[in-house]
């Protein structure tokens, strides 16, 4: 059902007589996003782990709490650096989207991975061609699922999810503002002992 490419990463094979694990969601999503943009915003750059390789159809990346929208959007990519900035916060403000429906998922968070012939590399890996090969079979699978719910690459307990541009339509935006904000303190605290990360004004 899937073949070895370069690398070793598993490339999927022809997935159309699979029966996907599907995982129904109904719930709120948070978002970290570059004030510029809309909170409701389906990318089509080709440049993160499951975007569409040719752009076929646009991604929305979301995550399950504030803590995942943080980490996702805040921590990653800084391995080396221990801080994030009031800038950086003003510039990614926080929103909470829910969907007037509920979203049927990919589950690669537990079996789903071993159902679909597939590993943690999906999720995890560094080679993002892998990972959007395997996305773009699952969306042009008979199932029509909305997306994918999968790891945070940062902490594995926590989950995000990217959603597909066929699933908007009706979505409530609540915005939360930046995380400096006085309202967030003690949240914007916590994130920052637990993750061992200062903030530079």
């Amino acid at each position: 059902m899937s073949e070895k490419g370069p690398g070793n990463h598993h490339l999927p094979g022809d997935l159309s007589a699979l029966s996907l694990p599907l995982k129904t969601v109904e719930k709120s999503w948070f978002r970290c996003h570059r004030r510029e943009y809309d909170a409701i915003y389906f990318g089509k750059s080709g440049d993160l782990r499951f975007d569409a390789p040719d752009r076929e159809f646009g991604v929305m990346y979301l995550g399950e709490s504030p803590e995942a929208a943080f980490v996702e959007t805040l921590i990653r990519g800084k391995s080396t650096e221990r801080h994030v900035t009031s800038r950086e916060l003003h510039e990614n403000p926080l929103s909470e989207i829910r969907f007037g429906h509920s979203l049927r998922l990919v589950d690669l968070t537990e079996s789903g991975l071993i159902l679909l012939g597939a590993d943690a590399r999906i999720c995890t890996g560094g080679n993002y061609s892998v990972s959007q090969r395997w996305v773009l079979a699952l969306w042009k699978h008979p199932a029509q699922p909305d997306g994918i719910l999968y790891c945070s690459r940062h902490n594995l307990s926590l989950r995000c999810a990217a959603v597909f541009d066929r699933a908007g339509g009706a979505v409530t935006i609540s915005d939360f503002g930046s995380l400096t904000d006085l309202r967030h303190r003690n949240l914007l605290g916590q994130l920052l002992d637990l993750y061992g990360f200062n903030l530079l004004h």
